[in-house]
Order: C-alpha cells, then structure tokens, then sequence
C-alpha cells in the first residue's frame, strides 16, 4: 500500500480497502461485534483485541494530525470511534431503498478530514 500524502490520498485508500473484490471489512466487522454482543463467551475476547486495534489506530490518527495531514477538530481516539460508527453506518447502508453512492460517503470523509 502507498503512503497518503493527503487527506483525499487518505480517503481514497479507505474506500477501496473497503471495496476489495470479496472483501467488505465493514460488514464483516459489523457481523463479528454483533457476535461478540449477543455472546458473552466472545464479549471479553473480542474487548481485549478490539482495544488493542484502537489504540494502534489511535497512534496512527494522532500522527497524521501532528502532520497536519488531517483535521484535529476532534481528538485522535474520538476520530477513531467515529470511524468505527461510520464503518457500520457504511456497512449498513447497502440495506437502504435509496443508499449513498460512493461519492457520498467521500464527501462526508472529506468534511471531516480536512485539515484546514
């Protein structure tokens, strides 16, 4: 993977990621927590190594931040949660009548990343 140099570099990336034939991380990630939500063998697991994951995640937002790469209108670990909410939300949306188009999500990306 390329190093993003900019917020629609960075933006980009994450579409296709999400996109990759075969491979729809949000759905998959929506289907594991709701695993590890209606089962409470999986619960304290799944806490544990999604803890983790935010962390790293957190590590990676802040940095960019520093870089002025993208917006710190929110704090780097507040980035991170939206994103995991908007992962859902994007996962979901395929369900809606009418849903987003792709260049709707990354108008949305873009309103919030922007470094200003």
């Amino acid at each position: 993977m390329n190093v993003a140099k900019s917020t629609d570099e960075i933006i980009e990336q994450l579409i296709k990621m999400n996109e990759a034939p075969g491979r729809n991380y949000g759905q998959m990630r929506l289907r594991i927590t709701t695993a590890a939500l209606s089962r409470k063998k999986f619960r304290e697991g799944f806490s544990k190594i999604r803890e983790s994951h935010l962390a790293n995640l957190e590590v990676i937002y802040a940095n960019l931040q520093r870089r002025q790469v993208i917006s710190a209108k929110l704090d780097a670990r507040q980035l991170v949660l939206f994103f995991e909410g908007f992962n859902y939300a994007r996962a979901g949306n395929e369900l809606n009548e009418h849903p987003e188009s792709n260049g709707g999500w990354f108008d949305m990306l873009h309103l919030l990343l922007d470094a200003d």
